[in-house]
């Protein structure tokens, strides 16, 4: 314990008040590794989905999910939509169509003909060149036979 002595004479602490310091430092890291070691040890949730990686590790941070499908996601999915071909239902899931656009393009297909391109859609009350760009990749014009 003379290395205790030295440092109460070089910070200039009485005994009780080393011995405090030094408690309070022990407790910190015992906190510190209790932490770790709760980190380190946890139980791994287990998920009965295929979500998990092969190792049953799952992230503990969720991605956000977007809100309208990206490029990649919707040529997995159902996309393209063909234009002339998609019920409102199907319309509705593109970004920026809602059930109120997607009747109006259903009706504007019966009233007017089928779309010859996809920039035929903008003749669509509510739909400008904005609307879209949010949505041109999504969706194709297939000429009926």
């Amino acid at each position: 314990m003379d290395w205790v002595k030295q440092i109460q004479r070089y910070v200039a602490l009485t005994a009780a008040e080393a011995s405090a310091v030094l408690s309070l430092l022990g407790l910190l890291f015992l906190g510190i590794g209790i932490r770790y070691f709760q980190a380190e040890l946890a139980p791994v949730p287990f998920y009965p989905d295929a979500s998990a990686t092969a190792t049953g590790l799952v992230s503990a941070v969720e991605e956000p999910q977007p809100a309208f499908p990206s490029t990649t996601e919707a040529q997995d999915s159902s996309f393209p939509i063909d234009l002339n071909a998609a019920a409102a239902a199907e319309l509705e899931q593109l970004p920026g169509i809602g059930p109120k656009l997607a009747a109006a393009i259903v009706a504007d297909r019966e009233t007017n003909g089928p779309y010859t391109r996809v920039d035929d859609i903008v003749r669509v009350k509510g739909i400008g060149p904005k609307t879209l760009a949010r949505f041109d990749s999504l969706v194709v014009v297939r000429k009926f036979r």
